[in-house]
């Protein structure tokens, strides 16, 4: 990234809001990917890694004593990739393509329901940030689909309610996403999941109504599965 000017602080909507202030931003790099857990044990594990003062001159006094002490015990220690989540057509009784119809009681017919796609909350298994653990495969990564969408960072929960959106309607025109607003999570961490910014009345909001706004903006810009223009 190259070096420029910057503005942080300024917004009342965070949850500890800072006066807006510009700071000059040094060139620095970043990964394209996010490092997985194998990956940043290497950098603890290394003589030349997390021990070596210089990686942290720069740092407030404050992260240079947490520094010193030593990194926290990892609480997910699943070594290959981040603990990323895809749909699949065919697992387990998923809905998709299997909608039946009929006739209802009020007299209208369909050859497919229509149904909603939401994030349950079922519970926790007994191997919580494992993937796949033996004899656990409803659960994502160890948990519920709420939960384990708590626990991801900001810019993957936005990331995956696109592809989440877009898989939905491109694999069953009769299937909807329920986009999570407040709901009950299953892990000591983390009991509730809200979708709003933070705010006196819910501190703990997590910030995703812009990226769920977003998912529905785009769409209201475009057709819906059956050809109808969105109003």
């Amino acid at each position: 990234m190259p070096a420029g000017k910057v503005t942080i602080g300024g917004d009342d909507r965070a949850f500890q809001t800072l006066p807006a202030t510009e700071v000059d931003l040094p060139a620095f790099r970043i990964s394209k990917f996010p490092l997985t857990y194998q990956q940043f044990g290497a950098f603890l594990d290394d003589e030349n890694g997390y021990a070596n003062p210089e990686w942290w001159d720069a740092l407030h006094e404050d992260a240079l004593n947490q520094q010193r002490g030593g990194p926290d015990e990892q609480t997910f220690k699943f070594l290959d990739h981040p603990r990323e989540a895809v749909l699949q057509l065919g697992f387990s009784d998923g809905l998709y393509n299997r909608s039946k119809g009929g006739l209802t009681f009020s007299g209208w017919s369909c050859e497919h329901l229509p149904y909603f796609v939401e994030f349950d909350n079922y519970g926790v298994s007994r191997h919580p940030g494992e993937a796949n653990a033996k004899g656990e495969f409803n659960w994502v990564w160890g948990y519920d689909e709420i939960t384990w969408f708590a626990h991801q960072p900001a810019a993957y929960r936005a990331h995956w309610l696109r592809y989440a959106w877009d898989w939905v309607r491109q694999t069953d025109p009769n299937g909807f996403l329920e986009m999570p607003g407040s709901r009950t999570a299953q892990s000591p961490d983390t009991r509730w999941y809200f979708a709003n910014h933070p705010s006196a009345t819910v501190p703990t909001g997590l910030g995703d109504e812009d990226a769920i706004r977003a998912v529905w903006a785009q769409d209201a810009e475009q057709s819906s599965p059956r050809g109808v223009p969105i109003k």
